[in-house]
């Protein structure tokens, strides 16, 4: 099954740069915003939480909405030098799973 993988790029990285809890805000952050474009307005994605993965995802992790058991979004960060440099994501075929 194909899919259209989303791409998030940075022009400057080092506003993405941070370790421990301040890469996870950096994360929440991006998530919340990648998490409108995907299902219903009333999908309620759990941004903070990430599952491990979802059927036939091979790498990153899955962001699940918290309204509908059945969607999820994958998302994988590019980390280099602490810093967040790109953000892939796509839609999950089913539910995150752990």
């Amino acid at each position: 099954m194909t899919s259209t993988i989303g791409e998030i790029t940075f022009d400057d990285a080092q506003c993405m740069k941070d370790s421990g809890i301040g890469l996870d805000t950096n994360k929440m952050m991006i998530n919340n915003i990648i998490s409108r474009w995907y299902s219903h307005a009333d999908a309620n994605f759990d941004t903070k939480n990430l599952y491990k993965t979802s059927m036939a995802q091979q790498q990153g992790q899955c962001m699940q909405s918290r309204t509908y058991p059945i969607i999820g979004i994958t998302v994988d960060y590019i980390v280099s030098d602490r810093s967040i440099v790109k953000v892939l994501h796509g839609p999950s075929l089913q539910g995150c799973t752990n």
